[in-house]
């Protein structure tokens, strides 16, 4: 089932009503050629998708070019309206608001001790003298999670 057509089909034949006739050059040129059909397709389909590329490539750059030049000048006017209407008093109050929320952050993060420090050094070196047993680092590991549990 399957393995062959369920209907005999007939071969036709056309025969043009004018004779063409190829030089010998053009025929053995062809019967040398390399390239078949699906070679020429691929040919084909690749020479589309560079095509398809560059075509993408000019459009990602043109409208980045006008992305970033609606981006700068909307920055430009917005920066240069703000900077016009603002005094020193302004500058100075914007300036010590920005400093304070600068030193909120700072004091967010946590100054380690120089003995967790030493203690991340010991865990550190441990395991990379005992590469294929880091279970000899153990003692290390527990005095590290001490001390940092500790903070």
């Amino acid at each position: 089932m399957g393995a062959s057509a369920s209907k005999p089909t007939e071969t036709k034949v056309f025969t043009p009503q004018t004779p063409v006739d190829f030089s010998p050059s053009l025929v053995a040129q062809l019967e040398k050629s390399i390239e078949t059909d699906f070679t020429r397709s691929q040919y084909t389909a690749k020479y589309l998708e560079d095509q398809v590329s560059s075509k993408l490539d000019g459009l990602a750059k043109d409208s980045k070019s006008k992305f970033d030049e609606e981006l700068k000048n909307s920055i430009l006017t917005k920066d240069s309206e703000k900077d016009k209407s603002l005094s020193s008093t302004q500058l100075d109050d914007k300036i010590s608001k920005l400093q304070a929320d600068l030193n909120k952050r700072e004091s967010k993060f946590v100054k380690l001790s120089k003995e967790v420090i030493n203690s991340k050094k010991e865990v550190v070196q441990c395991l990379i003298k005992n590469k294929d047993k880091p279970l000899n680092c153990w003692d290390e590991v527990k005095n590290f999670e001490k001390l940092v549990n500790g903070i």
